[in-house]
């Protein structure tokens, strides 16, 4: 799988604008788009590829910090980065002291983002909550560099409200169709804290996070199940399947989006251990035909009955709306 490989190309491709929008249709080979007969095989991975390059990406930055000093990086008027003087090494050895070291940053600040990126807020089967997630990488002269040993860099970012209980997480491939889960590192990790400049006359407040490693970080913590837990089934007709469709459930009042995995014993789509009396946002993604069907349906899981999605024919703009309003 290419995610990897694909976040690297579009961040050094399209550095010097954003990515334009194209109802232009290009699928990989062997993608299985007019497959509708469910099988016990994982999504290929030329359709997962096929999904990942028509959803679009995300906003991402690229700046630059001066190696032999501390540089503080105001991306947007929610985002800082921080990297101290001489912190970063190419082996773990050699400090880099002279020179630029170009700093790549995507924020999943919203829902949508991990939908499109395909990095579901789970840990192995346990829902999480993200703080916000990101992916960072560092260059000079063309190689990646790392920060060095008991060194790290500091990503600060806004939000309204922050919760208590964020850890640092990061995050690793799972499984063939590159779909992540996400670790929290207690020791050796880094540190998530909440800042609050209410009492210095401004209206701000947050989340800081120390980060000793770069590549998929983040502040993330279990959801709440202490009202229980059951099992969300999703039904679709029958020619949507888990060869051509990808099912997410979205929860509305955290920032958690989960991929639902295909039951093919009962042609279902289903997730473990979701909160009880949880509001969703369930959304389906297809493609068949060479065409974009999208999914939308709104639910209160209050226990394990199937809830029955209906997609219909949209183009990449609507599916991207939808994704940017999640």
């Amino acid at each position: 799988m290419k995610k990897t490989a694909a976040i690297l190309f579009c961040i050094i491709s399209l550095a010097a604008c954003k990515k334009e929008l194209s109802e232009q249709f290009y699928v990989y080979n062997n993608s299985p788009l007019n497959d509708t007969t469910w099988n016990n095989m994982p999504l290929s991975d030329a359709f997962i590829d096929s999904i990942e390059d028509h959803i679009g990406i995300p906003n991402f930055f690229i700046d630059s910090a001066n190696a032999s000093t501390a540089t503080h990086l105001n991306l947007n008027d929610s985002i800082e980065v921080t990297i101290p003087a001489n912190s970063c090494t190419k082996d773990g050895n050699y400090i880099i002291q002279n020179g630029f070291i170009q700093v790549q940053l995507i924020p999943l600040l919203k829902r949508g983002d991990f939908i499109r990126f395909l990095v579901p807020t789970i840990n192995k089967k346990y829902v999480l909550e993200s703080a916000g997630n990101f992916y960072l990488r560092l260059i000079k002269d063309g190689q990646e560099v790392y920060p060095a040993p008991n060194n790290s860099i500091t990503i600060k970012w806004r939000d309204p409200a922050p919760k208590t209980g964020m850890s640092y997480t990061i995050g690793y491939p799972n499984g063939r169709d590159s779909l992540f889960a996400w670790q929290p590192l207690y020791t050796n990790g880094g540190t998530v804290t909440i800042w609050d400049s209410t009492g210095q006359g401004v209206n701000k407040k947050g989340y800081l996070l120390q980060t000793p490693y770069t590549d998929w970080i983040g502040a993330m913590k279990a959801v709440d199940t202490t009202q229980g837990q059951t099992r969300l089934n999703v039904v679709l007709p029958l020619n949507y399947t888990n060869k051509n469709t990808m099912v997410f459930a979205v929860f509305n009042n955290t920032k958690t989006a989960i991929k639902l995995d295909p039951d093919l014993k009962s042609r279902t789509f289903y997730a473990a251990n979701i909160p009880l009396n949880t509001p969703l946002t369930l959304i389906s993604i297809s493609l068949m035909d060479q065409t974009f069907y999208v999914g939308q349906q709104s639910t209160v899981l209050t226990n394990a009955n199937p809830v029955n999605v209906t997609p219909q024919k949209t183009t990449l703009g609507n599916l991207n709306n939808v994704l940017d309003n999640l």
